[in-house]
């Protein structure tokens, strides 16, 4: 599971608007001006004549941004967007595809802003509720970024990929877990055998002390997504815990090789002694693991591990690709 098809999933909202549904009520777009009886048309183009030159600079700006977005060029994005923002400052897409971009960046606090102003202007779309949640959580705001998503959850409480971010949020702060797994378990009622939605679970098993049960919720994600570096991450270190040492460094290192930062995405409470992060997963390293027992983390100013401080720029950055398709 990649990055791009994760930006696709958080765009997926965004690029039905541009390709010609409704945005929000504040455009006629052309696929609903078509079902509009002529002489309304003509009325509805004469009530928008003063602005049409700016509507449509906004809307081309909104395109290009997105294309940008797509093709990873996110100097370009900032520009685009921002210019559109500038043209149409009550229209909340391009804060939204904004803030995607700033997230991908790991600008958390401006992201925030972004999705903030987003969720002010069209209060009854998820996607910016969604994406307020993810900038929180980079930014280690527990609490803000399960606000963020209940608040997403009361406008699409059949959305699984919802529950999820609850319950990975849960994972990764090594909070609530029993409540993470309720969430995790709706999720997968909703979207059985998701493998981000089993990888997630398998997390809070992997908490837990559940190991077998985390094993296999990541066995079955893997299945599915054999790429998918949390999981094996996950596996390995439940093969760990049950001191199945050539298991754990066979998913360690699958997991390093799908994502070279995959030992920092679990900063806010180590899964691995850090001795054993980024180290070469040899079965004896493994070995040396497996008997120095829980991680002890002195953490650092904002929150990440002391040994991870200097590196700010290296965080959870699967975060798009954990929590939506």
């Amino acid at each position: 599971m990649t990055l791009y098809a994760k930006v696709l999933g958080c765009l997926a909202g965004a690029m039905l608007v541009v390709a010609g549904e409704t945005h929000a009520g504040t455009r006629n777009t052309p696929a609903t001006l078509a079902s509009i009886p002529p002489d309304q048309n003509w009325t509805a183009a004469g009530a928008r004549a003063k602005s049409r030159s700016e509507t449509d600079e906004e809307l081309a700006l909104v395109f290009a941004c997105t294309g940008r977005l797509l093709s990873g060029d996110y100097e370009a994005v900032d520009e685009l967007c921002g210019r559109a923002i500038v043209l149409r400052p009550s229209d909340p897409l391009p804060h939204k595809l904004f803030g995607v971009s700033l997230l991908i960046q790991h600008r958390y606090e401006r992201a925030t802003n972004e999705f903030r102003k987003a969720a002010q202007l069209a209060p009854l779309d998820p996607g910016s509720e969604i994406g307020l949640g993810e900038a929180l959580r980079g930014e280690d705001d527990y609490k803000g970024a399960l606000d963020a998503f209940t608040a997403a959850l009361k406008l699409a409480p059949h959305d699984p990929g919802i529950w999820n971010a609850r319950c990975w949020t849960r994972g990764l702060f090594a909070k609530d877990l029993e409540a993470g797994l309720g969430e995790c378990n709706t999720a997968l009622g909703l979207a059985p055998g998701h493998p981000a939605y089993l990888d997630s679970r398998g997390l809070i098993y992997l908490r837990l002390g559940r190991f077998s049960d985390a094993i296999r919720d990541y066995d079955a994600a893997i299945a599915k997504s054999p790429k998918l570096a949390t999981a094996h991450y996950g596996r390995g270190v439940a093969w760990l815990k049950l001191r199945r040492i050539a298991y754990a460094a066979r998913d360690i290192r699958a997991a390093r090789a799908a994502d070279r930062a995959i030992d920092d995405a679990f900063y806010r409470a180590p899964l691995l002694p850090h001795a054993c992060e980024s180290s070469a997963a040899t079965e004896a390293v493994l070995a040396r693991c497996a008997k120095a027992g829980t991680p002890t983390h002195k953490p650092g100013p904002s929150g990440r591990s002391a040994t991870n401080e200097a590196d700010a720029h290296r965080r959870d950055s699967f975060a798009l690709t954990r929590t939506h398709d």
